[in-house]
């Protein structure tokens, strides 16, 4: 017996495009794990080294994790933190404009 009707589920795909020549654009499942977008992340020719950090949206408590009924229409997913630490670019192998790095 349903007592409450669950909301759909997350699903599906993005793409990420990095200017790549070689590679083109990939797509990443939306429940990719960090450690594995990271790697397809530092793929490109065009990223040498980043750090990616995969939260639950909003909290891990909220929008529908651990197990909490919400109303529906509630916001919730995932959200990706992504820091640049070294970046190759595709201006004369060298990022630009120059700068520690940036985050997505």
């Amino acid at each position: 017996i349903e007592t409450q009707k669950g909301s759909e589920a997350l699903s599906g795909y993005f793409t990420l495009d990095f200017g790549d020549p070689h590679q083109g654009a990939r797509q990443v499942w939306f429940a990719e794990t960090a450690e594995r977008f990271e790697r397809k992340m530092e793929e490109f020719s065009t990223v040498q080294d980043v750090s990616v950090l995969r939260q639950h949206y909003p909290t891990n408590s909220s929008g529908g994790w651990g197990g909490v009924a919400v109303e529906d229409g509630t916001v919730g997913g995932f959200a990706w933190q992504v820091r640049f630490v070294r970046n190759p670019g595709s201006y004369g192998g060298a990022p630009f404009p120059p700068g520690p790095g940036g985050q997505v």
